[in-house]
């Protein structure tokens, strides 16, 4: 049976819970109704899904639910990084959130990459395929998925 991406999000990730409130962070959003950030969650569970299981690994809402917290913490450091550089402090908690990024990649059969530059997503998920082979990672991460 063919699904579409929104009832596939709606109803298979969610389990129908119209509060969405598995998807922790991004349920504020919802409710208040902005589709244009729905409809990016909804790519992103169905791309981040698609991939995991293409690659023969279950991912969860609660596990993108943490990506999307980690990818603004990341980001946010990437500002502060661009306009007036990081604290010591900062520079470790960047490199705590990239670890525990690395583990939730690696849960889903993906290879995580960190792009520092804040005028885009800051991770990246990277899926067997998404990187020719023998190529480097920074000139190919685009063809992964955005966690923003």
């Amino acid at each position: 049976m063919q699904v579409s991406r929104k009832t596939f999000a709606r109803e298979v990730i969610t389990d129908g819970n119209p509060d969405l409130s598995d998807l922790g962070v991004y349920s504020q959003t919802l409710r208040r109704g902005y589709m244009s950030r729905q409809d990016e969650l909804i790519s992103l569970v169905w791309g981040l899904t698609h991939q995991a299981n293409v690659a023969g690994f279950p991912i969860y809402p609660g596990q993108i639910a943490e990506l999307i917290r980690l990818a603004r913490s990341l980001h946010r450091l990437s500002e502060h990084d661009c306009n007036r550089g990081l604290t010591d402090a900062e520079q470790k908690r960047e490199a705590r959130l990239m670890t525990r990024v690395d583990v939730i990649a690696a849960e889903i059969g993906a290879t995580a990459y960190h792009q520092g530059d804040p005028r885009g997503a800051s991770v990246w998920l990277i899926f067997p395929g998404d990187v020719p082979t023998g190529a480097d990672v920074r000139a190919h991460y685009t063809n992964g998925i955005a966690i923003y």
